[in-house]
């Protein structure tokens, strides 16, 4: 009975330095193991690091590369259009009736209103029908009086102090200029910048130039084709993805109103919009304070 007491007192000692040593062990080899996952994964991580910020790099390049072309080719199917709103201008300018017209205006001529009569009818129904676009068109006469134009109601208001009429009056006075003129009638072409007439009650573009007599080549007048404000939004949907798949990309004016309307604005008439609503979203306020274009979504 004694040697059974002592052995089983030897074994339960040895049973206890197991257990005391179990839970160190254990300790050490999770340890071990967490330094193990943590060195395998460390590389990982880094190499992941790298990967996002050089994908993110390359997509933020990418995506202001694309804004960047989408703007420049924006910029150029503006001044492309409206080069050739100046060059429709310029032609009008040319016409026989509008220049005899003109010549041979006098209030106090007991047939003028025959001759205002054919004069406006030729404007409705020849240079009208040219281009869809035209709001209207009024003729000045040197002091800046409607003296024709397509809707009677405009006939005989004072236009003297629109920039549409200044713009070219100034040179009515300068030989000199006017010399230069019969060489290269583009050099006097005006266009406005979009906005509210004051009697169409509507976003306009304005685009004037003078007209010159048939034999002197001395001026007579200011032809002013007024244009649709919407005209440019409608030209560039032509375009289909200029503006941005996702119909969010606009182009506002120097003050930051829209002159193209994207979808997230929802208006009956476009023309509501234009020049009403303005956006002040961090990308158009930077370019305003720089004096720079930008395109933003």
């Amino acid at each position: 009975m004694g040697k059974k007491s002592l052995a089983s007192s030897e074994d339960k000692g040895q049973l206890e330095r197991k257990n005391t040593t179990m839970p160190g062990l254990t300790s050490i080899r999770m340890k071990l193991l967490a330094c193990f996952v943590a060195i395998s994964i460390l590389p990982l991580v880094i190499v992941g690091s790298i990967v996002y910020s050089n994908s993110r790099r390359t997509l933020d390049q990418r995506i202001k590369s694309e804004l960047n072309i989408s703007a420049k080719g924006i910029a150029g199917k503006v001044s492309t259009f409206i080069e050739g709103k100046k060059g429709r201008t310029l032609d009008f300018c040319s016409d026989g009736i509008i220049k005899d017209g003109l010549t041979y205006y006098d209030p106090d001529d007991p047939n003028v209103s025959s001759l205002v009569k054919n004069t406006n009818q030729h404007l409705v129904k020849n240079k009208m029908s040219l281009d869809p676009y035209l709001e209207d068109i009024i003729i000045l006469n040197l002091k800046g009086k409607v003296t024709f134009a397509t809707n009677d109601k405009y006939l005989g208001k004072d236009k003297s102090k629109k920039d549409y009429y200044i713009a070219i009056a100034k040179y009515f006075k300068d030989k000199e200029f006017l010399k230069k003129l019969q060489e290269s009638p583009t050099r006097l072409v005006y266009a406005t910048d979009i906005y509210i007439s004051d009697d169409l009650k509507t976003p306009t573009l304005s685009i004037s130039n003078i007209v010159t007599a048939r034999a002197t080549g001395l001026p007579l007048g200011v032809l002013v084709n007024r244009y649709k404000g919407d005209m440019l939004n409608t030209e560039l949907e032509k375009e289909g993805n200029i503006l941005g798949r996702g119909g969010k990309a606009f182009v506002v004016n120097k003050d930051g109103y829209l002159l193209t309307i994207p979808k997230f604005v929802e208006v009956k008439d476009k023309k509501e919009a234009i020049l009403k609503e303005q956006i002040k979203t961090r990308p158009v306020t930077r370019a305003q304070a720089k004096g720079e274009e930008v395109l933003t979504t």
